[in-house]
């Protein structure tokens, strides 16, 4: 039994107590950098979604390439309504003034170019 015990029970100075304290908050500070890096890629992906609906809404209108990407990141998204707006996005390049049935896309992931293999 140690002196400080004796004078000060309160007060435990044991290396045991120590290293528990510095375990939780070791735990404690990755867990509050893990949700923060949750944060900022959280903000960094609705960025990206952003920027892809900027291009496929102005002069890029009909880049597919542009649309397929929105519409994989809605549907990875995964917010309430992402879904059915991914599938509009994807409807957008089966659509032509035409018909509704023509597939109006010749390339989507740019490895297979129009009439080429």
């Amino acid at each position: 039994m140690s002196i400080l015990s004796i004078f000060a029970p309160e007060v435990s100075c044991s290396a045991d107590n120590i290293e528990d304290r510095s375990t939780e908050e070791s735990f404690e500070r990755k867990h509050e950098e893990s949700v923060q890096l949750e944060e900022v890629w959280q903000m960094l992906y609705n960025d990206c979604i952003s920027a892809l609906e900027v291009c496929v809404e102005g002069d890029l209108k009909h880049f597919h390439k542009a649309r397929y990407m929105l519409a994989q990141g809605l549907y990875k998204r995964g917010l309430n309504g992402d879904l059915e707006r991914a599938k509009d996005e994807l409807s957008f390049c089966f659509k032509s003034s035409r018909s509704s049935f023509t597939i109006n896309m010749w390339e989507i992931d740019g490895m297979v170019k129009k009439g080429r293999y």
